[in-house]
């Protein structure tokens, strides 16, 4: 992500049972770099089955990308490249239901 031109910024986990499937979002990030990231991950064989925006997208979280697990998503179908590349906001704000919380 680093070579992509993003900062990481490394946290422990919150949820240790279960991989990777989820990236949030603040407000003003750009679509294309949440769709970067969301290929990024695919690519290292990482499925995602959720992208959505944080509960509060605004103030602190506006411009962060968290990259995470949740257990309510579990059960979802898993983004393929061209659910990926179909996203918008508008059908990211209809779907968001975790808001960052696993």
């Amino acid at each position: 992500m680093q070579n992509l031109g993003f900062d990481l910024e490394p946290k422990k986990p919150k949820v240790l049972d279960i991989p990777t499937n989820s990236i949030w979002f603040g407000e003003k990030v750009n679509i294309d770099d949440i769709k970067v990231v969301a290929y990024t991950l695919i690519r290292a064989g990482i499925q995602i089955q959720a992208i959505e925006y944080f509960k509060q997208p605004s103030g602190s979280k506006a411009s962060l990308i968290q990259v995470g697990a949740s257990r309510f998503v579990v059960n979802d179908p898993i983004f393929t490249v061209e659910m990926i590349r179909a996203l918008t906001p508008e059908k990211i704000r209809g779907r968001s239901r975790t808001y960052g919380e696993q």
